[in-house]
């Protein structure tokens, strides 16, 4: 039995379309997945200067604007709940 056509794999053949890309998400996958695997690997909680760091974020930053370096949440027992969870 063959699948309807709106279910059949996608097997290539298309070429890319480099307007479709998103340098900016890009990087922030990558910021997200260290994130995710230094998350996985800790014993507990990470730290905000253990954060900082696998973000690359440098103390003047932080003090500069703390709630774009803590993403979004100023308060660092925001992120230790995210990553704990």
């Amino acid at each position: 039995m063959q699948s309807p056509p709106s279910l059949r794999p996608y097997r290539g053949g298309m070429p890319g379309d480099p307007s479709l890309t998103d340098d900016d998400l890009q990087q922030e996958i990558v910021l997200v997945g260290a994130l995710v695997l230094e998350a996985s690997e800790a014993d507990g909680p990470l730290s905000q200067e253990r954060i900082d760091e696998i973000l690359g974020v440098s103390d003047e930053e932080a003090a500069a604007d703390p709630a774009s370096a803590a993403g979004g949440d100023a308060s660092p027992e925001g992120v230790e709940e995210a990553s704990a969870g």
